[in-house]
């Protein structure tokens, strides 16, 4: 077995306490001038849905108060259904927002 630092658990034993010193993501600033409120804002703004939001991303407060997110195209719901994934599926999804491409430009514009 490797001594490369890192603690592994093992078979029948308990599991280690607290995460590894690599392992972190941020949490949401809950602080109203920070980025991750900004992106949020626009987004309700706007009317634009993510994939960080849609698939209850745990990652999307790094990705936010990085000022980046991942916007999903054509609404809300996607059309195949992924067993892993928790955007809401359809067949048949709504019709899309004619000026759903000028949002997203001016989002990313503001980003």
């Amino acid at each position: 077995e490797e001594d490369d630092g890192l603690v592994r658990p093992k078979v029948g034993a308990p599991m280690p306490v607290g995460r590894p010193s690599w392992f972190h993501v941020l949490a949401p600033s809950a602080d109203e001038k920070s980025r991750y409120q900004a992106v949020k804002e626009s987004l309700g703004d706007l009317q634009l849905n993510t994939v960080c939001e849609e698939a209850q991303c745990p990652n999307i407060g790094e990705c936010w108060n990085g000022g980046t997110g991942t916007i999903m195209l054509l609404g809300d719901t996607c059309t195949r259904g992924c067993m892993f994934c928790a955007v809401k599926t359809d067949g048949k999804p709504p019709e899309p927002d004619p000026f759903e491409p000028f949002k997203t430009a001016e989002a990313v514009t503001k980003w």
